[in-house]
């Protein structure tokens, strides 16, 4: 009996090891057409409708998981492989949750390979992006400014930025901050918290945001730069306040800049106010870990000179640079017209990189954010830029032209709407020629 039991055991061993091992694969060309599809920002299951675990779940019953992965796919073996499952239940329920989930994934890659590659549409949808793609990576070959190492700043905790910083004109910049402007760059791409998702190039956006304003000659000592680990709840709140405190001048502008999460506070369903995700924030009490927006708006309230808040994040508690706290995800529905920007007072303006439940983009091929792309390029003088034709750069001049371009590439290229929002009183410049 006890050598029957054994060899039972060994067989269900040996089914589970042929069945895994038998999970369908990708040709050698679909791997390599779809390596080329992420390159250019494509996802690799885009296209695909099967969700794994879901594959996996329904393969707790005889079969029914790889019937699910057939239907409505031109994957026949499925069917066969849900039979033989069929036959060995209850047993198959020990190779059958792996292999639904790791066949369904393979499906959603195939298919989004065939779309782009072989559907009439999609290879059109291709052929736009790669067009557009290929002219960005040429303008971003002539124009970015390489900046060597830079040593510790006077704000508080972090470095001033390294590396590539995009030039969309000449290099050096033809464009020059005034050098009473300091800043505040914080990009917050991970997190301690595993269960919140990570932040694509948010710690780039904030390197080139804190390099572009260097090279245009604000002081290294007036510049801050905050990235993932350093940006921590505490280091946040005391670089703001050092430098609230350091504005002491009417005529000076600080600017504190955040690329990030940000997430929606909700109170019986409503939205209450809203919050940015450092490092060290928790999925599950984010009104607590989080830096509300409120609190942000009271801190600053009585700076004494110009503050200007962008924050390249969205609230909506969807996805891309949003989330949702745990607890209330399933009660969660922004309004259409929700707007995170707070009153504020006669010396300051806040700009969002989005409003209402709209999400705020990753530009793939520029490897940033969308926003952010093209809000450096507003303040280097781009074509179009200086609406009056006075020869300076103000905030309102920047912020409507990035909006123009933002709304226009994310509906048309990226097929998400991001439209960004800004309020505050008056204007200020924010660039002039050099």
């Amino acid at each position: 009996m006890v050598r029957f039991h054994n060899a039972v055991k060994l067989m269900v061993c040996i089914l589970a090891a042929l069945q895994v091992v038998g999970c369908i694969s990708m040709s050698r060309s679909d791997q390599m057409a779809l390596r080329q599809l992420k390159s250019y920002g494509i996802g690799e299951t885009e296209q695909g409708t099967k969700h794994p675990a879901v594959a996996a779940g329904l393969n707790l019953l005889p079969g029914i998981g790889n019937f699910y992965l057939a239907v409505g796919t031109e994957h026949p073996t499925q069917w066969t492989i849900g039979f033989i499952n069929l036959l060995f239940w209850p047993c198959s329920v020990v190779w059958g949750i792996p292999q639904g989930a790791i066949d369904a994934n393979t499906i959603n890659k195939m298919e989004t390979v065939y779309y782009y590659k072989h559907d009439l549409q999609g290879k059109r949808e291709f052929a736009t992006l790669r067009a557009q793609a290929e002219a960005l990576d040429a303008e971003l070959a002539a124009a970015t400014y390489h900046r060597p190492a830079a040593a510790h700043n006077g704000l508080g905790a972090g470095s001033t930025a390294t590396g590539p910083v995009v030039r969309p004109n000449a290099i050096p910049p033809s464009w020059r901050a005034p050098k009473n402007t300091r800043l505040l760059s914080v990009g917050v791409g991970s997190f301690k918290d595993p269960s919140i998702p990570k932040v694509s190039h948010a710690h780039d956006d904030a390197r080139q945001m804190a390099g572009y304003l260097q090279s245009c000659g604000v002081p290294r000592a007036n510049i801050t730069h905050l990235s993932d680990t350093q940006a921590t709840r505490s280091n946040i709140t005391e670089a703001l306040m050092k430098l609230k405190l350091a504005t002491t001048e009417e005529s000076e502008t600080s600017i504190f800049y955040f690329s990030g999460h940000g997430a929606p506070i909700l109170e019986d369903g409503k939205i209450v106010d809203a919050a940015l995700i450092p490092y060290d924030a928790f999925e599950n009490s984010l009104d607590y870990t989080g830096i509300k927006v409120s609190t942000l708006n009271n801190m600053l309230a009585d700076t004494h000179g110009n503050f200007i808040v962008i924050l390249d994040a969205c609230f909506s508690g969807k996805e891309g640079r949003s989330i949702m706290a745990k607890n209330i995800k399933s009660i969660a529905v922004v309004p259409r017209d929700f707007s995170v920007i707070p009153e504020t007072n006669g010396r300051s303006w806040w700009v969002t990189s989005t409003s209402g439940n709209n999400f705020a983009n990753v530009f793939p091929q520029m490897q940033q954010g969308l926003f952010t792309y093209y809000f450096i390029k507003s303040l280097d003088g781009a074509d179009g830029v200086d609406a009056n034709s006075d020869g300076l750069v103000s905030l309102k001049e920047a912020f409507q032209w990035t909006k123009t371009n933002v709304a226009s590439v994310s509906a048309k290229t990226l097929g998400r709407l991001q439209i960004p929002e800004m309020r505050g009183p008056g204007d200020i410049i924010l660039t002039i020629p050099r």
